[in-house]
């Protein structure tokens, strides 16, 4: 999905909620795909699932950082960058060192007095 698409999705979505009562149960349906992103291996560590996505556009791409868990190590913070949602679950993904015990979802924001990008875990 472009960031066009997921734009006008949302801006649908909004648009929907205005009608309030107007919608009647019947003309609600769920629609789903494949995962956007999928838990995989990413350098020693094998990952059994991916959660607590923050996610921002900078440029012309999608920088995503969100929770992996896997068996062996409990969590992590994965980050990967994407032009389009159709590529992220094939780009190179980065394991960020947190510090021992992390068990935070990650959040980044860019606070505009300092014009700097946070991540928060």
């Amino acid at each position: 999905m472009s960031s066009v698409g997921l734009v006008m999705w949302v801006g649908l979505a909004v648009v929907g909620a205005d009608r309030g009562s107007e919608l009647a149960a019947q003309d609600f349906e769920w629609v789903y795909g494949p995962p956007a992103v999928e838990a995989r291996a990413v350098g020693q560590w094998d990952w059994i699932s991916v959660k607590d996505p923050s996610i921002v556009r900078h440029g012309d791409k999608w920088h995503l950082f969100c929770t992996v868990r896997g068996p062996e190590r409990s969590h992590a913070i994965v980050y990967l960058n994407f032009r389009d949602f159709s590529e992220a679950n094939t780009v190179e993904r980065h394991v960020l060192s947190c510090h021992p015990g992390y068990f935070c979802a990650p959040q980044v924001f860019y606070f505009t007095p300092q014009r700097m990008w946070y991540l928060i875990c």
